[in-house]
């Protein structure tokens, strides 16, 4: 054997799990970009 086995279910629960990080992370994404651009706008009226 060369290295760790993964089961089918392993490999199902963390592939579940990456997905969910990734929705996670691209929501977060989306709200700091938000807050840029309100930022950004802000800043313009400013000047």
């Amino acid at each position: 054997m060369t290295g760790p086995t993964v089961n089918a279910v392993d490999a199902g629960e963390e592939i579940a799990r990456l997905q969910a990080r990734v929705r996670e992370l691209t929501r977060e994404k989306e709200h700091l970009l938000a807050i840029v651009d309100i930022l950004q706008e802000v800043s313009g009226s400013l000047h």
